[in-house]
C-alpha cells in the first residue's frame, strides 16, 4: 500500500528533524510539555482527539503513530523548533501538503472498494508529488536537501514498484476470471454436446 512508503519517510523527517531534541524514551507529550512555554492541558486536548492521545502516551518511539496524528502535530511541534519557527511560510506550505497527504491516504483507506484502477493510479502519481513537494520543503527548512532528495528518490521508486505489484494483482485476477469463464462455458458446452 502507498502509506506504507509514506510512513517511514515521515516518522523520519519527524523524529530525527521536527523533533530533534526528543529523548528516544519520552512521549511526545513529555517532549512538548518540557518545552520552555508548553502548550495548556486544554490546547494540548484540543489538537489531539482521545485515540491521538492515547496513541502518543503508548507509543514514545512515535513509529506507530499514523499519517493524521503526523497532520495534527504539525502545528504545535513548529512552535517549537526554532529552523520550523523561522521558516512560518515554508511551514504552511508543509502543513497543506500533509492536509493533501491525509486526504489520499483517507480517501484511499476508506473506500477502497469503491476505487477504480485509473483513480489509483492517479493518487499514487499525486503522491508522488506532494511527497516530493513536502520532502523539498523539509530540505529547505531544515538545510538537508542531499538527504530529502535521497528519500524522494526511494519514495518514487517505492510507490512505483507497489503501482507495478498492484497492476500484476489486477491482472492476475482479470486473468483468472476469464479464464474461470472460459473453463465454465467450455465444460457446459461440454454438457449440452454430451446430452444431445
Amino acid at each position: 500500500m502507498i502509506v506504507e512508503v509514506i510512513h517511514p519517510t515521515l516518522h523520519n523527517v519527524y523524529t530525527k528533524l521536527i523533533w530533534d531534541s526528543k529523548l528516544e524514551t519520552e512521549t511526545l507529550k513529555d517532549y512538548l510539555f518540557r518545552q520552555i512555554s508548553p502548550p495548556s492541558n486544554s490546547n494540548y486536548k484540543k489538537i489531539f482527539d482521545k485515540g491521538q492521545i492515547e496513541k502518543i502516551d503508548s507509543n514514545p518511539q512515535c513509529n506507530e503513530f499514523d499519517i493524521s496524528l503526523y497532520f495534527s502535530c504539525i502545528s504545535l511541534s513548529a512552535e517549537y523548533n526554532c529552523k520550523m519557527k523561522s521558516s512560518p511560510t515554508l511551514v504552511d506550505e508543509v502543513k497543506e501538503k500533509l492536509r493533501q497527504v491525509k486526504c489520499i491516504r483517507n480517501n484511499i483507506f476508506h473506500n477502497p472498494l469503491e476505487l477504480p484502477e485509473a483513480k489509483i493510479h492517479n493518487y499514487a502519481n499525486e503522491m508522488k508529488v506532494l511527497m516530493t513537494d513536502f520532502l523539498d520543503l523539509i530540505g529547505n527548512i531544515f538545510g538537508c536537501r542531499t538527504s530529502t532528495d535521497a528519500q524522494k528518490i526511494i519514495v518514487h521508486r517505492c510507490i512505483d514498484g507497489i503501482m507495478a505489484t498492484q497492476q500484476k494483482d489486477y491482472e492476475n485476477t482479470f486473468l483468472y476470471v476469464v479464464s474461470s469463464l472460459l473453463l465454465l462455458s467450455a465444460m457446459m458446452n461440454l454438457k449440452n454436446f454430451i446430452w444431445k
